[in-house]
């Protein structure tokens, strides 16, 4: 266990060194979602689906808040580790890799979370009377209990998008796909809701569903009971499958894999 919490200080610390880069990417998050703020609530409030465009831009700031905790993204540290040769180094430690990345990202978020509650805070004091929060205390704590699906699931789609690498050296276009595929199909720009029927369906079954969107669904009370159930019997269920192709894939990559360099 000690090794671990060393682990784990060692990232907090290196994170708290190079804060310059959460600062920046929260500074530039502030104004964007201001932008989104001014676009949204220049007219009248207008119903669009079982959103109005107070609501909406509630919901990005919420959706901001969901990136900043579930966002554990690993691709360049593995795409990296392999393509340098030092996953060698790194197989040989008394931890599992894949446990090393889990604390690696628990250290960074940790100082994250700081950082961006304190930009979160000050934008819902500056705008929260020209927003609809359509939220309660209770639908808000249980969309907490969906972090921890919506956090392995990231996770384990970008460690299999980084176990590529072992089988494709120039595979950092797959994390710019991840991203455009992601932050379309799992709501972060526009909720699932207001997509077409069909298409809307569909990514309800999805793993992209559940970057972001499950959550932002749980806080602004768009599920009933029935549909919170499924919701996170399905969420298990992709956590479960991807844990398992995350496996398959490390594995069959460490059969093929050869340091660079030697």
């Amino acid at each position: 266990m000690k090794k671990y919490f060393e682990i784990l200080k060692i990232k907090i610390n290196s994170t708290i060194t190079e804060k310059e880069i959460i600062l920046i990417w929260s500074f530039s998050s502030f104004i964007i979602l201001l932008g989104s703020i001014a676009f949204w609530t220049s007219s009248g409030t207008t119903q669009i689906g079982s959103y109005t465009n107070r609501s909406i831009p509630a919901y990005h700031i919420y959706i901001f808040a969901v990136r900043e905790i579930v966002q554990w993204l690993v691709f360049w540290e593995i795409y990296g580790d392999i393509r340098d040769g030092r996953i060698s180094n790194v197989l040989l430690k008394p931890i599992s890799y894949l446990r090393m990345k889990i604390l690696g990202e628990l250290g960074y978020h940790v100082v994250s979370a700081v950082i961006s509650s304190i930009v979160i805070t000050a934008l819902v004091l500056l705008t929260y009377r020209s927003l609809d929060f359509d939220v309660s205390t209770s639908s808000l704590l249980l969309s907490v209990v969906a972090f921890p699906i919506s956090i392995a699931v990231t996770f384990l789609l970008n460690f299999i998008i980084g176990c590529a690498t072992f089988f494709w050296t120039e595979s950092y276009f797959l994390e710019q796909l991840y991203w455009i595929i992601t932050a379309t199909f799992g709501g972060a720009y526009v909720p699932i809701a207001l997509y077409p029927d069909k298409i809307a369906t569909i990514l309800g079954f999805s793993p992209f569903r559940y970057t972001y969107s499950f959550p932002a669904e749980i806080a602004f009370r768009k599920l009933d009971n029935a549909g919170l159930v499924l919701g996170m019997t399905l969420g298990i269920i992709w956590v479960i499958v991807l844990y398992f192709l995350a496996k398959l894939i490390w594995k069959a990559g460490l059969k093929k894999y050869s340091a660079f360099g030697t």
